[in-house]
């Protein structure tokens, strides 16, 4: 058990994600959700959806027994799943990656090394990928040379948004640079993304209730006021 002092010295939040894309932009999206110019943010990259579900628990151990996050959000995409057939739907894919959450985290209980555990582990899909995230505001985006409308409820309307992207950005925008990606991620409004991704919008609140409940936890007042 670790005390107020030593709580503030922990991450708020600790994130899984399936790839290099998703790496070189998640810290910067988090700190744009929170409106905070600098937050340190642990991040793990499976190195694709098959490594993510399968060694989920691998992910898991290397996270907290580097850094020991409050909070854990593992995300993942629906259509990448979907086309190597490990899933037929996102209801299932949530059920198992929750359901390998949960057994790690009671088994973990037996693990000192692995102490202090996550108080949560969350789990978001992407619908359909982390690039609809990023679609999910074209007006920001026409600064980097995409020249459309905005498109409302990218999570149906857009079922390839990573081919989309490629389409419409300039060539030399490359989200697996990691100048590029927090270039493209500093264009985005995240008021605006929420109201056109469903999946951004769960995103955006488990990430800001993890932060909220680490500043209470901590005793850190007017916390996101």
């Amino acid at each position: 058990m670790i005390d107020q002092a030593e709580k503030i010295h922990l991450p708020p939040l600790g994130l899984i994600v399936e790839g290099e894309g998703e790496f070189h932009s998640y810290p910067s999206l988090v700190c744009r959700i929170l409106n905070l110019p600098q937050l340190h943010i642990p991040i793990v990259n499976a190195c694709g959806v098959g490594n993510l579900v399968r060694h989920l628990e691998d992910q898991l151990n290397s996270l907290v027994r580097l850094r020991h996050p409050y909070d854990i959000i593992v995300s993942i995409d629906l259509k990448d799943v979907i086309d190597q057939h490990l899933y037929s739907d996102c209801a299932q894919l949530k059920l198992d990656l929750e359901t390998k959450a949960g057994d790690w985290l009671e088994n973990a209980q037996k693990n000192d090394r692995l102490k202090p555990l996550p108080n949560r582990i969350a789990i978001v899909v992407h619908v359909q990928q982390f690039e609809t995230w990023l679609i999910s505001d074209l007006k920001n985006l026409c600064s980097l040379g995409i020249k459309v409308d905005q498109i409302e409820d990218v999570d149906s309307k857009i079922l390839n948004p990573s081919a989309w992207l490629k389409e419409h950005m300039p060539p030399f925008y490359n989200l697996k640079n990691p100048k590029h990606a927090k270039n493209i991620v500093s264009q985005l409004d995240p008021s605006v993304m929420m109201g056109n991704s469903r999946s951004f919008h769960k995103f955006s609140r488990e990430v800001t209730l993890s932060y909220k409940r680490w500043c209470k936890e901590c005793g850190i007042s007017n916390c996101l006021q």
